[in-house]
Parts: C-alpha cells; structure tokens; sequence
C-alpha cells in the first residue's frame, strides 16, 4: 500500500466480520461484500476507483466490476483462488480440521480476543471445472 500511496489515494477496506469491523448475522458472500464496497465508495462519494483485489478481495473485486461497472476504472486482481485446483491440496486439508484453538497466542487471536464464534464456512461448489455442467444452479441454490 505505501508504493500506491506515493501516487494515489489509498482506501484499503476491512470488509464486514474481517480486521476490526463487528460480526453481523448475514452469510458473507463476494456478492455481498461487493455490494458492501459499492456502498461504501458511494458514501464516501468516490464517483470511481482503481481495484486491487488481493486474496480474498480478488474474489470481491470482481464481483464490483461485473455489477456496478462505471465505479471501476482498473481492476487489477491477486491470488484469486477460482477452484481448488489452484490451491495446494494441503492447505485445503488444513482448512477443514482448523479450530479456533489453533491460533492460541497468535497476532489474530490476540487481536480478535473475545470477539470470534467460530463456525464453519459454507463451501464452494468444489468439484472440477470441467465435471459442473453449463446448467448448473447458482451457488447459493442448494
């Protein structure tokens, strides 16, 4: 972020149940949390800004772009993570037996004391690409 500074104005968001926001009780979707942007550029009366996407904002990022087009100008996207194709099979082994506990005496925990209920993260259609048909239902049809 300081390099961009240098020649842009920097607004680096902390989407909703991330870094220092409060929990709500909604699913927390790419959707939303595009939605969630939209409104906050609005509110800041930002007419239209450059996107740097980075993990899980490279999910986010796109999702602003294909819905509300005339607030991007660039969209420039890092570590996006379309499949688990993409992703070490290892770190998906770890994801799913993580515990709260785990990060016992970590910067996060430390910083989040008191403030996590953890629950498990809906998934993500997770099958290959090439096994889901043109037909399949939105993600969130179940």
């Amino acid at each position: 972020m300081p390099s961009l500074a240098k020649t842009r104005q920097v607004s680096a968001v902390e989407q909703q149940a991330h870094g220092h926001t409060t929990d709500i009780d909604r699913r927390l979707t790419d959707e939303q949390m595009a939605e969630d942007t939209a409104a906050l550029l609005r509110q800041l009366t930002i007419e239209n800004a450059d996107f740097f996407g980075y993990s899980m904002g490279a999910g986010i990022a796109p999702q602003i772009a294909m819905r509300r087009q005339d607030l991007v100008r660039k969209l420039v996207l890092a570590s996006p993570a379309y499949s688990r194709d993409g992703i070490y099979a290892e770190i998906w082994e770890g994801i799913e037996t993580w515990k709260l506990e785990d990060l016992a005496g970590s910067p996060f925990q430390e910083a989040c004391a008191g403030s996590i209920v953890w629950e498990p993260h809906p998934r993500r259609d997770t099958r290959p690409r090439s096994s889901i048909p043109e037909t399949a239902p939105p993600r969130d049809a179940a």
